[in-house]
């Protein structure tokens, strides 16, 4: 079967996913009972090997988590919705007859409303209609200066007028983000001081009126919204507060008039960031809380290691939680039984069970929980030892503690990545081995070799010192031991975030039509080609004779006539509003522009809505017979982070990318960026240095801190100019730019070919193809089959976190056609040998010259059978590919790579 283009490759995959729907629902109809544990109709039990809930073939993926993590959240925030609503909504005034009486609509606020008879059509009703029920959101990056469009004669004209409209927006958002800055420090100071008064916290606080009330305040406004359920004290503690800060003139901004909507969009950003960093948060700051509970209830000599502190505090946030833990951790020692079940009475964690849902719903219940955790960690750190509560006495020294040793030595910094780690590892070892003699290479510099064992030599002795402290003598000096901050496996929290602070970066601020007019006319700029009647007006003023989508049409147009939307690929969205009707909805549209830009004053972005795909099940091996793999070109894919992925077909050719390779690529753009960073980082050191260090503070060093990080704010907004964000939106779009060339590379080998071409649709002459096949003979690639190798990682409640991935890239190919991706359980293809297929894979080691010591090899592996190397990487792909047939034809897995 040959396909020519990725269309028909797309209807063939479609068609692949579809038959699967139909085998199940065939099995159903059989009367097949489904898996109690997981629902699924192709296995009868938890037991086989394709249920996701299966031990010993994997647990519910990060994509299973983050989709119930979502649904969670939006059922909780349905929940939280409902106890937000206001009660004393005025009456529609336009369903009020003259008499007085109603038309019988029911009750609602404004013609907004879709139970309004005269509803009023909006951007989203035209969205929905356009699009349909089913779309989401995303948004195309563009530079502003590249996109936008001014009135000029001469090219050094319409230069200017750019010049002017970018410092205007750069105006709005950093006047933008200093409201924010100081709205999110007002609300912190209020939730504290309710906190610390026992008052209960309203469920208003995470709602966008109470944080827009909060900025109308800061600019010296009142709060406008009538809303009762808004805490009342709102004003009187904020002019308290005022007159706290007086001195300085801090906690007030002034005003920018005709830019409301920005702080409207704002404050919905920030009212949504206060529940999402409780939710997110809740997690671990309460599981550093029961670390540090156990390690106060644990005596010194009986102290667990971190990997066994660490199972301690997971099965007791899993009781607390409600969850029932599959297995009761081994106490090594009795007093680590009395510990937990010490926490387990006396710990409570709110309102069971601690879900997502939950969290996000009642998240004003869960803050003084928080608070009470935090509380009783500062007052044991300022009693006992007036150190943050993590500083931990331990005696084993561990490589952070190393990393952060070495980089104070003259001449580290200038070795090569791979020979720090070297030296970073031999010196732990030599720390951590009092009997090894501290002998290091002769590639060293002698200057640095007598630095690092005069550091070598003060740990010892501080280790020595802990080993006799814990070993219960109290003659020891405490602060002569070696202390260790991550010894405590979780860091404590400051006080002041218990909320979120934002960080010291530019923000992106939301502009409608109404701010987009208002920065030309301050910046006293026209347009380009545009009409007096359509833009200079007064947007928000229309006449009556205009309908609603005459109106949108014409906010619409405020963008199109000031940016260029080819410039973000997004040419075909005035076939979509410019020219809608809503008799006749526009044919085969899957795009549309929802009137609303992002920008920070370098780059925008146009936040548009698409189409959502049909929900069609992810392929397996299983689901290709023999016909479908003639169609395919199978490969086995290992995916990685120092490798970004590495592939074997079946001729054993190799197809990878390493992140050397990904810097080399762009790797102008990513060292001006570094040295740009660096060099405004070093003027801001200063800065941040003046701020307190402590892990937590009461709350009158909190509002110190407020104090000095308001005076902050025109230095980092000096700080983070143009140029900074200019490199950041070129490391953006080289890292756009490489996961594109990485599915190229499984798609034509990395080069365009014409071969490619053709497929693609394009024309291709006789010649040319004449030229590219010696046997005159039009062959088609295969459809790349790429079999995926899925690990199971460590994962919480938030999903898993990894670094740059290729995976979204390719199910974004998959969609398109370009290929097929299938995913394959990788358990122990890295320790199996990939030509005899015994579990024999042990590293290879080298000798060191610079520290003189052997080390290995991670990506070399040595096999003792067959008395080969092998690189790791590699011979995991050729396993992977290895399983992924045998899974196509039914086989059982190999007992090698299983579970014994």
């Amino acid at each position: 079967m040959n396909m020519d283009t990725v269309q028909e490759q797309r209807i063939y995959l479609e068609s692949l996913k579809r038959r699967k729907i139909q085998r199940r629902e065939e099995e159903e109809q059989r009367g097949r009972v489904p898996c109690p544990r997981c629902g699924g109709s192709n296995h009868n039990n938890a037991r086989s090997r394709l249920c996701p809930f299966n031990r010993y073939f994997g647990v519910p993926t990060a994509a299973m988590v983050r989709q119930q993590n979502r649904q969670g959240r939006a059922a909780g925030q349905e929940r939280l919705r409902l106890e937000q609503v206001n009660p004393d909504v005025p009456r529609c005034q336009r369903c009020i007859l003259p008499d007085g009486t109603n038309d019988g609509c029911l009750h609602h606020g404004n013609t907004a409303s879709h139970l309004c008879h005269a509803h009023k059509t909006s951007m989203d009703d035209i969205v929905n209609n356009v699009l349909g029920p089913r779309h989401h959101s995303f948004v195309r990056r563009c530079t502003l200066k590249r996109t936008l469009t001014c009135f000029g004669r001469t090219r050094r004209q319409r230069l200017s007028a750019k010049i002017k409209v970018i410092r205007e927006v750069e105006r709005v958002v950093d006047h933008v983000r200093n409201v924010s800055i100081k709205a999110m420090l007002f609300v912190q100071h209020h939730v504290l001081k309710m906190l610390s008064a026992g008052e209960p916290i309203p469920p208003t606080l995470g709602m966008q009126g109470y944080v827009y009330g909060v900025m109308q305040l800061v600019i010296g406004k009142q709060v406008t919204n009538t809303n009762p359920n808004l805490p009342q004290d709102t004003a009187t503690a904020f002019q308290a507060y005022v007159e706290q800060f007086d001195a300085a003139g801090l906690p007030t901004v002034d005003p920018l008039p005709g830019y409301s909507q920005c702080y409207a969009h704002m404050a919905k950003t920030l009212a949504t960031t206060i529940k999402n960093c409780l939710t997110e948060a809740f997690e671990p700051r309460c599981k550093a809380y029961i670390a540090f509970k156990l390690r106060t209830l644990i005596s010194r000599t009986d102290k667990p290691k971190k990997k066994e502190l660490k199972k301690l505090v997971n099965y007791v946030y899993s009781k607390l939680s409600g969850e029932d833990p599959a297995n009761e951790p081994a106490y090594a020692r009795q007093s680590w039984e009395r510990a937990v079940a010490t926490v387990l009475e006396t710990t409570s964690l709110g309102p069971q069970p601690v879900t997502f849902e939950n969290l996000t719903a009642k998240f004003y219940e869960y803050l003084p929980v928080m608070y009470k955790f935090l509380e009783e960690m500062e007052a044991h750190s300022t009693a006992q030892t007036d150190q943050p509560s993590e500083w931990v006495i331990v005696d084993e020294a561990d490589s952070q503690y190393c990393r952060e040793l070495l980089s104070a030595v003259d001449g580290f910094d200038d070795l090569g990545r791979r020979q720090k780690a070297q030296v970073q590892r031999a010196t732990h070892k030599f720390m951590n081995s009092p009997a090894l003699p501290l002998n290091f290479g002769p590639r060293m510099e002698d200057d640095m070799r007598q630095a690092i064992t005069a550091l070598i030599r003060t740990t010892r002795f501080q280790l020595s010192m802990s080993h006799q402290y814990l070993q219960g003598n109290d003659m020891i000096d405490p602060s002569l031991c070696f202390k260790s901050q991550s010894a405590s496996l979780y860091q404590a929290t400051k006080m002041y975030t218990l909320l979120p602070t934002l960080r010291f970066t530019r923000k992106f601020i939301t502009m409608d039509h109404q701010c987009w007019s208002r920065v030309f006319s301050q910046a006293g700029v026209q347009p380009r080609l545009v009409d007096d009647q359509l833009f200079l007006t007064q947007l928000g003023e229309h006449t009556q004779q205009e309908s609603d989508l005459q109106q949108v049409g014409k906010k619409f147009l405020v963008f199109w006539k000031t940016l260029n939307f080819k410039k973000a690929n997004l040419s075909k969205v005035f076939d979509t509003l410019g020219t809608y009707n809503t008799d006749l909805p526009p044919e085969e549209t899957d795009i549309a522009f929802t009137n609303l830009i992002r920008t920070d004053g370098h780059t925008v972005e146009f936040i548009c809505s698409k189409k959502a795909a049909e929900l069609l099940p992810d392929l397996v091996m299983s689901d290709l017979d023999d016909e479908d793999m003639e169609v395919f070109k199978p490969m086995g894919v290992d995916p990685g982070h120092s490798v970004l992925f590495t592939s074997m077909d079946t001729n054993r050719q190799c197809l990878r990318l390493t992140n050397p390779e990904f810097y080399h690529r762009i790797g102008h753009m990513r060292r001006r960026y570094t040295r740009q960073n660096n060099a405004e980082q070093r003027g801001i050191n200063p800065i941040m240095s003046s701020l307190p260090t402590k892990k937590t503070v009461s709350v009158p060093r909190w509002m110190a801190y407020c104090r000095q990080l308001c005076l902050c704010l025109p230095s980092l907004t000096n700080f983070y100019g143009s140029a900074f964000t200019n490199d950041r939106f070129l490391a953006y779009v080289s890292k756009q730019k490489i996961l594109d060339e990485a599915v190229n590379i499984f798609v034509s080998g990395g080069r365009k070919y014409r071969k490619s071409k053709a497929r693609r649709g394009v024309d291709v002459d006789d010649d040319e193809n004449d030229e590219g096949d010696e046997d005159g003979e039009d062959e088609r690639p295969n459809i790349p089959l790429l079999m995926l190798g899925s690990g199971v990682f460590g994962f919480t409640r938030q999903g898993k976190k990894t670094r740059m991935s290729i995976i979204p890239k390719l199910k974004a190919a998959e969609k398109e056609g370009r290929l097929l991706v299938c995913v394959v359980n990788e358990a122990y293809t890295s320790k199996v040998c990939c030509f005899c297929h015994h579990r024999s894979l042990s590293t290879k080691r080298a000798l060191d010259p610079l520290t003189n010591a052997t080390f290995g090899l991670w990506a070399v592996k040595y096999c003792r059978v067959c008395r080969t190397n092998v690189n790791r990487d590699k011979s995991a792909a050729t396993n992977i590919l290895h399983l992924g047939l045998r899974e196509q034809e039914h086989l059982d897995r190999p007992a090698v790579f299983c579970r014994h």
